[in-house]
């Protein structure tokens, strides 16, 4: 068999012909079908074999004492023997591979021969592993993918040390492989990711991963703090190479009080104990995928540590990353070019023709309706009643026979003994910036106005939009965005809907919309199509207990009166789209209840119903 061997004393590795190894007891042989290469482990060793003699002694001076050590007791010429002869031994790069087993030692349990497995072996036609390290590929997930499982494993045993939770916020130093996957895994853990990087192609992919990015040579530590609200993030996690002292040094000043820090990657280890003692923070190394890495018991003598003692080995971990490629549930309905290019464009790899092909599929639990208007009504009752959890854009339904048809369904998925979540896209409640107001509010037990403006600009007169019977128009396809809004920062029941309409030819869509709450607020939305489009499109401002706050374009936020706080302002907007998918999503995997209930949608949906109807 062929396998890729590099001596410590050439620069370039090379292409060896040798014989696979034996089976042994509890390993198993694989027949590579694809291995995968660690850019930063094997570039170091590349680096490492270059360098001169003294070069490789000044990248590992922990190492200089032991040879003087033993240049007194052996010797200067055969010490140098000794170093020559250990450096002219080959080693085995890689540690990412896929293939199917082609033999099982004894001992061995849970594998069988032609098994699709990944395993932490080298580059080589054939490998042998313990059965400690494999993790078996499921159906449907090709080679390539499967032979992710140990640098996601890397990735995910960072994670678990840092110990994410729903909500929480995080920053990834270094975006290369191992930190775009340990972005990743921070996501979709519900956290609020930040990748640092210096270089804009990995900044560009990570922000296509819903991460947000800023340039390593930028204000890093300033861009944490504002998105976490000045309060510091809750934790680091250290995925990069360098022998700098200052990664640490910045992640502790970004960290809250009591944050964490796990370094995965290397850096220089001087640190400051000021940064750690005045925070009490938590700093730990992760050592590789996980618990058994590095001992020989588990590694040579392929024996497990007990599953309620471990839960989470560096062979669990591998699974459990090849179990999440595995689990993507990601259909797309459609047809047509657009179809495919959409599915392309976001690594979709089903796409079928109608929605009764998804909704008869049992391996689908939830569905996105992403469709025009007039279609979402039926489209969420139907997959209501097929027992998925859904997810609408809005609006619910143009009308009140959809929206009862939408009731209807939830109600009879209740008495069938589910708890369907129904999520709804009104994001601006879920933006950052409403949050904070949300914190300023919620102490004052008093009725507020909330006076909301929206610069919406002309939409041409034949937009679909427009269209009643398929838009709904765009102040119930539109406008009730800012319905929502106004009900949340309020936080009491709508209890009567007055609207006028500008007196123009064309769209009735410049409307000035008057909600009354039950606590005494007042709620006043100017819609409007046919204003400058320089202008700001979005502005919110609250007035209540003697203070105004004024939201710009959620972008910025100032608050005059009521305790001094400092203004926030973000690096780029966010009206709180991945947040409110975010919710849905916990919801859906069990974490919390989703935010909004169908009482609140039902009522913000006829409220703007009502205010489509001027009078």
């Amino acid at each position: 068999m062929r396998q890729i061997m590099q001596q410590l004393q050439s620069e370039l590795p090379e292409i060896v012909e040798t014989l696979p190894g034996r089976v042994r007891p509890r390993h198993v042989v694989v027949r590579t079908e694809a291995s995968i290469v660690s850019a930063g482990t094997e570039r170091m060793l590349l680096e490492f074999a270059g360098a001169t003699l003294v070069g490789k002694a000044r990248q590992q001076p922990e190492r200089i004492k032991a040879m003087a050590d033993k240049v007194r007791t052996d010797g200067l010429l055969t010490t140098i023997d000794a170093v020559r002869t250990r450096l002219g031994e080959p080693i085995a790069l890689g540690y990412a591979n896929a293939g199917r087993v082609e033999a099982i030692g004894e001992g061995v349990v849970g594998l069988a021969v032609g098994d699709r497995v990944a395993t932490n072996g080298p580059h080589a036609e054939v490998v042998v592993v313990p059965q400690t390290m494999c993790a078996r590929i499921p159906d449907g997930v090709p080679a390539e993918e499967g032979a992710f499982a140990t640098l996601g494993g890397v990735a995910l045993e960072g994670v678990r040390l840092a110990a994410p939770t729903l909500g929480e916020t995080f920053v990834v130093i270094g975006l290369g492989l191992i930190g775009l996957l340990t972005a990743q895994l921070l996501v979709a853990s519900g956290c609020t990711v930040l990748g640092v990087d210096t270089s804009e192609a990995r900044l560009e992919l990570a922000r296509s991963l819903c991460v947000r990015t800023v340039h390593a040579g930028g204000a890093v530590v300033e861009t944490a703090m504002e998105l976490s609200h000045r309060r510091g993030v809750d934790g680091v996690v250290l995925t990069l190479s360098t022998a700098s002292n200052d990664p640490v040094h910045d992640a502790a000043t970004m960290c809250r009080r009591r944050g964490r820090i796990v370094l995965v990657g290397v850096t220089g280890l001087e640190l400051q104990r000021a940064d750690f003692y005045e925070k009490e923070l938590r700093f730990q190394v992760s050592c590789a995928y996980g618990p058994g890495r590095y001992d020989p018991g588990y590694e040579e003598g392929a024996t497990d540590y007990p599953f309620g003692e471990v839960r989470w080995t560096a062979g669990r971990n591998m699974q459990a990353v090849v179990e999440m490629i595995g689990a993507e549930v990601d259909v797309l309905v459609g047809g047509g070019g657009g179809a495919a290019a959409t599915a392309r464009r976001f690594g979709i790899r089903r796409l079928v023709g109608s929605p009764a092909e998804l909704f008869d599929d049992d391996a689908i639990d939830a569905v996105v309706v992403l469709t025009r208007h007039d279609s979402h009504a039926t489209l969420v009752a139907a997959a209501l009643d097929a027992g998925k959890d859904v997810f609408c854009e809005k609006p619910l339904a143009i009308d009140q026979d959809g929206l009862g048809l939408v009731v209807s369904a939830y109600r009879r998925a209740m008495d069938d003994g589910d708890e369907p979540v129904l999520g709804i896209g009104f994001n601006r409640r879920f933006s950052p910036i409403t949050a904070k107001m949300d914190e300023q509010l919620r102490g004052l037990p008093v009725p507020k106005f909330v006076a909301i403006t929206v610069n919406a600009g002309e939409l041409p007169a034949d937009h679909w939009t427009h269209a009643a019977s398929v838009g709904g128009g765009r102040i119930i396809g539109e406008a009730c965005h800012f319905v929502d809004l106004a009900r949340h920062l309020v936080g009491t029941a709508i209890t009567s809907v007055s609207s006028a309409e500008l007196g123009a030819a064309g769209p009735k869509d410049s409307v000035a919309i008057t909600l009354r709450h039950e606590d005494g607020s007042v709620s006043s939305i100017n819609y409007v199509a046919n204003g400058a489009k320089r202008y700001p499109k979005e502005s919110v401002r609250v007035f209540a207990g003697g203070r105004v706050l004024v939201n710009e374009n959620f972008r910025s936020l100032r608050t005059y009166g009521g305790p001094r706080t400092r203004p926030l302002r973000l690096l780029r907007q966010d009206k709180g789209h991945r947040q409110g998918l975010e919710a849905f999503l916990a919801a859906v995997r069990g974490g919390e209840p989703y935010p909004i209930p169908l009482s609140e949608v039902v009522e913000v949906t006829e409220a703007t119903f009502a205010a489509a109807r001027p009078g």
